[in-house]
């Protein structure tokens, strides 16, 4: 499979890019199969098979029935996430054994970059 493609604008809370069209709010990914394959039919969403919820790389969309997209993702492969919320893998996370929760070693590492250089004094 090709490499993720990941979106450079904002993401939601839940990790997806976001986008305007005619003046909503779309999913960046669902606008990137609108752009490559056409209108996406009623009753079908745009699944990422990568896992990736930031990837708009339309080699890794594909159009599925709400009913099957709902039976994937509840089946044992999706159950955790793979990518943090702006799209860095989490194959190398830290895990944190009091909550069991997984957090992305280099978003991690930015927020500790972040926190400690604006706490800096100069003497």
């Amino acid at each position: 499979m090709s490499p993720c493609v990941l979106w450079p604008g904002r993401l939601n809370e839940k990790g997806y890019g976001d986008t305007y069209r005619n003046g909503q709010t779309i999913g960046a990914h669902r606008l990137a199969y609108i752009t490559a394959f056409g209108e996406v039919p009623s009753g079908h969403h745009v699944h990422h098979v990568c896992g990736n919820r930031a990837c708009v790389n339309v080699e890794h969309l594909v159009l599925l029935t709400a009913s099957e997209h709902v039976a994937l993702h509840n089946s044992e492969r999706f159950r955790k996430h793979n990518y943090c919320r702006r799209g860095h893998s989490l194959e190398d996370a830290y895990y944190f054994r009091n909550t069991g929760k997984r957090k992305c070693r280099v978003c991690e590492r930015a927020r500790a970059r972040t926190y400690y250089s604006h706490g800096e004094t100069t003497s």
